[in-house]
């Protein structure tokens, strides 16, 4: 499963700063230019977002 981080994080900070997050299984960060992050989740585990307290995301 893939999550992009568009660029803009709604919460008015740098746009292409990755949000802080835990997540139990194993994932890899991308930055794409022009799109924004992308997290890539190699296997299963539980995602809880630290900051911002608000984000919109694509999950795929």
């Amino acid at each position: 499963m893939n999550t992009a981080f568009p660029c803009d994080s709604g919460g008015g900070s740098n746009p292409l700063k990755l949000p802080e997050f835990e997540y139990t299984g194993q994932s890899q960060t991308v930055l794409e230019e022009g799109v924004g992050w992308k997290i890539k989740f190699l296997t299963s585990g539980t995602f809880t977002l630290i900051s911002p307290a608000k984000l919109n995301i694509d999950v795929f």
